[in-house]
């Protein structure tokens, strides 16, 4: 099965896994969302190919894909609402392709795709985000969505994958593609990204990174709270490896580290400086490192 075939059948809910899925949408008409990755500015996923590097964020509900259906982190920041698109792209610039030009900001997306743990969204009232019944129907869409997430991960088989936050990480462990959850290794946010290495069914060998995801309400409570004294000189000695550090000396001067939000973008940018690097280094070997990011 392509890509443009498995996520068809999961937007109409005809696919095999999506048979139980409380959010199916044939069963639930109101307030559903589904995105896609970008192939404007991602990997054109309509033909056979391979993605470098691989985001999966939680879900669609109540964000600019929810009215779009493009999950791309460079048109959404259009949005000046949607928080988690400005403020990756912001870490993008920063600790990814270390520019601010106008076709420099994007270099690296050109291999990049976007998806989510769970692929449609419903959007409530955050009173009901504590409901049991809501709690129950998330999990049982997000243990539905596991495969649908697999099939994509193999299909492309990217060199690094991104995962954003407790919900996605959740169901790359079940998967068994993480080993340790993210209530252990969340432990050790406030010096590192979390990452490991396992291998695909293809046999491709795939590095994967935990970190928070890019909300206002995360990095504002989660990411946040682990923000330290030792943060701040990590943080420091990683921009000064930098070969072009200028972008993320002006990220730390628009985020001096005062406010929780200030501080929560500082922990994401010290996790993300070993994902950028990373993902240049792969783009390098196996993409095409030298393009300007468009198509």
């Amino acid at each position: 099965m392509s890509i443009t075939d498995l996520l068809s059948s999961a937007k109409s809910g005809l696919n095999t896994y999506c048979k139980n899925c409380p959010w199916n949408p044939n069963n639930f008409k109101e307030n559903i969302a589904f995105g896609v990755s970008c192939k404007k500015h991602g990997v054109d996923w309509s033909k056979p190919v391979q993605a470098v590097s691989m985001l999966i964020a939680q879900d669609p509900a109540g964000t600019t894909p929810s009215k779009t259906g493009n999950l791309c982190g460079f048109c959404n920041i259009q949005n000046p609402t949607d928080k988690s698109a400005q403020q990756g792209y912001a870490i993008w610039k920063a600790a990814v392709s270390l520019s601010e030009s106008s076709q420099g900001a994007t270099r690296y997306m050109n291999n990049h795709y976007w998806t989510n743990a769970i692929m449609h969204g419903v959007q409530i009232d955050e009173s009901h985000e504590t409901n049991l019944s809501y709690s129950i129907k998330y999990e049982a869409a997000r243990t539905c969505c596991e495969n649908i997430l697999f099939e994509q991960i193999n299909l492309l088989s990217p060199k690094i994958v991104i995962v954003t936050g407790k919900v996605a990480s959740k169901s790359l462990f079940d998967l068994g593609l993480i080993t340790i959850s993210w209530d252990v290794f969340k432990n050790d946010f406030s010096r590192q990204v979390y990452v490991e290495q396992t291998t695909l069914p293809s046999g491709k060998n795939v590095t994967i990174y935990c970190t928070f995801h890019g909300s206002a309400r995360a990095v504002n409570t989660q990411a946040s709270k682990v923000y330290t004294e030792e943060t701040k000189k990590l943080l420091s000695h990683k921009i000064e490896l930098l070969h072009d550090p200028l972008v993320a000396q002006r990220f730390l001067r628009q985020y001096p580290g005062i406010t929780p939000h200030e501080k929560g973008m500082r922990v994401l940018l010290l996790h993300w400086l070993d994902i950028g690097e990373d993902i240049r280094s792969a783009n390098t070997k196996y993409g095409s490192s030298t393009n300007n990011g468009e198509k």
